[in-house]
């Protein structure tokens, strides 16, 4: 009765397990692949690198697995650039800043939080930890700003160094303390000094 018990646990975990795969494999399927590269190519799942600035107002970042985050500057005196544009600035992103977006709630938070913004025109930032952008949420925003009536102006780049670090203090749920940190002067322009110690 025992080994009957445990056939039974094993082909139900062994069910649960194919079945987690194949939703899996399922949304990888649904999402289509964008590229950004170096030159324009035909169609919309092309995007050339050519940012005139790194961050804008209003942030939207892709990470290795598809996942999409949402994040507003603070102070959009930051949006300039570093050295010359050659690298960005620092812009004293928090990980309590960022939100995890999902493909059934990305088109109203942007409507909510980001289109009923009231200037003329809306900048958006679009980073990506990845050349290649497998994700069905980022797959939802690209359609719904290109078919958008707003007067939406958008770019798509890969992340600074700064958002790379500051997600994966979120990610992991760890205390974020900027000061604590050795920066590659390299990479980004200090011309605002790190703030204290920041939160979870």
């Amino acid at each position: 009765m025992k080994t009957l018990t445990n056939q039974i646990l094993i082909t139900t975990l062994i069910s649960v397990i194919c079945f987690c795969v194949a939703c899996t494999s399922t949304k990888q399927e649904d999402a289509k692949v964008s590229v950004i590269s170096a030159k324009a190519k035909s169609g919309t799942s092309h995007f050339t690198v050519t940012p005139s600035t790194y961050y804008s107002k209003f942030n939207f970042l892709v990470d290795s697995s598809g996942a999409v985050y949402y994040y507003c500057l603070r102070n959009t005196g930051f949006i300039s650039n570093g050295d010359n544009g050659q690298f960005p600035s620092f812009v004293d992103l928090t990980p309590e800043q960022m939100v995890e977006l999902t493909s059934k709630n990305v088109i109203d938070f942007l409507k909510s939080n980001v289109l009923n913004d009231a200037k003329d025109e809306i900048n958006i930032s679009i980073s990506s930890q990845k050349d290649s952008i497998v994700s069905l949420t980022f797959d939802h925003l690209i359609k719904f700003l290109y078919d958008s009536t707003k007067n939406v102006d958008f770019q798509i780049r890969t992340t600074t160094i700064e958002e790379n670090t500051v997600l994966k203090f979120k990610q992991r749920n760890t205390l974020y303390d900027p000061k604590a940190i050795v920066w590659d002067s390299t990479k980004v322009a200090f011309v605002a000094t790190p703030k204290a110690s920041s939160r979870k």
